[in-house]
């Protein structure tokens, strides 16, 4: 049986002021009334029954999320992590629970916080990816075909072809690449076998269990100390003492870097990471002015802003190619090209002592 694991710990400080301490950026809506993570869920609807998600995410966004879903979406159970520590045993603790559940499990692992077009496309990717798994218990991650020279992003590269024929091209991966210099973002473009790392993967519950036991036994170890405390009013206290004693490992690291015969799925589809409010600003039409904007807005004489109220009213006069965000008591104003650095506000408020603004 298949399930979904949707990974939502990202706390988002590139998209202040929306976002803040104890309101996750997967919370928000970027392009309708719908959030990232109703988005996640509903995606993979026909699937993976919402009754079959786990969603994995920080203890500070707990209670955010489970208001938030409350009346919409009915998942099948909530992770609620002590603190942050990269995705390895994000994944790990959600495959535990699930064989839990089914000794069978198959697991598509999802962030919450992308955006994804043309979704039959995706949907034939993953579905790919289910067929791999179930006939050779195979590790699959999915690549997204690079449209750009993007340096905020990972790549994997491709190896050979698998012969086979299968709905969308499938490949050996030859190896993950970390996010790159510019120069190099424009060599892997030119080269053309290299992908967009998108973070999505598919595989056995007991596969990957067997995987963290060979290449990462010491929270292998943890995670089976704690294994029958899961489900209980002994779990947070567990997973407490669990991650005091387990380092920040992400699973590409962790797994997929030492795991033989991983397959990449090159996906053809429209994908971005809403990483920041450049990205926000990118998957949208702007009017006849380029302009996007939410909100009571005013714009004249002003071309290519992102402009985002979400309370009062925001006017622009004679600018352009700026990110204006107001939410309740705090205003971002930047460059659209340092939408990127807008987690060093972030990290400068607190500096201040306006932590609570942060």
């Amino acid at each position: 049986m298949f399930y979904g694991v949707i990974l939502s710990g990202g706390r988002g400080e590139r998209l202040w002021p929306v976002n803040r301490w104890d309101y996750p950026k997967h919370l928000l809506a970027p392009i309708d009334g719908e959030s990232m993570l109703e988005k996640s869920i509903r995606r993979i609807e026909s699937l993976v029954a919402p009754k079959h998600v786990i969603i994995v995410t920080h203890q500070n966004f707990a209670g955010a999320i489970k208001e938030h879903l409350h009346g919409r979406l009915e998942v099948g159970d909530l992770i609620v992590e002590p603190e942050g520590k990269n995705t390895a045993v994000a994944i790990g603790l959600a495959a535990l629970k699930l064989l839990k559940q089914n000794p069978n499990a198959i697991m598509f692992v999802l962030p919450a916080d992308h955006h994804v077009g043309e979704e039959d496309r995706w949907l034939q990717a993953l579905r790919t990816a289910a067929r791999l798994t179930l006939e050779g218990d195979n590790f699959v991650t999915i690549g997204v075909n690079p449209t750009r020279p993007e340096p905020s992003y990972g790549y994997i590269e491709m190896g050979k072809p698998l012969v086979d024929q299968y709905e969308v091209p499938v490949f050996r991966m030859a190896g993950f690449k970390e996010k790159p210099t510019k120069e190099e973002a424009v060599a892997f473009l030119a080269r053309g076998k290299y992908l967009w790392n998108s973070g999505m993967y598919v595989w056995r519950a007991d596969s990957l269990m067997d995987a963290l036991k060979q290449h990462m036994p010491e929270l292998h170890g943890g995670l089976m100390a704690i294994a029958d405390d899961l489900g209980t009013e002994r779990e947070l206290d567990a997973l407490r003492g669990l991650y005091t004693r387990i380092g920040n490992v992400s699973i590409d690291y962790g797994i997929m870097e030492k795991v033989k015969g991983v397959l990449v799925i090159r996906g053809s589809f429209l994908w971005e990471d809403f990483a920041d409010w450049e990205t926000v600003a990118r998957v949208q039409a702007g009017d006849a002015q380029g302009n996007v904007t939410r909100g009571t807005t005013v714009t004249l004489d002003s071309h290519s802003n992102l402009v985002w109220c979400e309370d009062g009213v925001v006017a622009t006069l004679g600018v352009q190619d700026l990110i204006v965000v107001k939410k309740q008591n705090a205003v971002l104003v930047c460059r659209r090209n340092r939408a990127e650095d807008v987690k060093n506000v972030v990290a400068e408020l607190r500096e201040k002592g306006l932590s609570e603004l942060a």
